[in-house]
């Protein structure tokens, strides 16, 4: 598994979260792969990614983050169909 796990003797790396730039495809799009997992600094990707972009809506003085945040489980992936159009793809079987 990708996940920290202290059970398994992980053990903890400290680091911050931080935004790099994507390909483009969405513009104003922030994504956040494998966004239900417990990262290897023991923070689940989901609080760090909410972080991020309230961290961006203060560095831009907005009271809300002026772009989209999408965060995408393990396991599934966000399939950009252009024309405004995407789907969410699973894996069958997997949580």
């Amino acid at each position: 598994s990708s996940s920290f796990d202290a059970s398994r003797g992980d053990v903890k790396k400290e680091w911050k979260y931080v935004r790099v730039p994507g390909l483009g495809f969405v513009p104003g799009l922030v994504c956040c792969p494998h966004h239900d997992l417990t990262q290897s600094n023991g923070v689940l990707r989901a609080t760090d990614f909410d972080d991020m972009l309230l961290r961006m809506a203060v560095d831009l003085n907005k009271s809300e983050p002026t772009v989209v945040g999408i965060g995408i489980d393990h396991y599934a992936a966000l399939v950009v169909e252009g024309d405004n159009r995407y789907r969410v793809f699973t894996f069958d079987g997997k949580p």
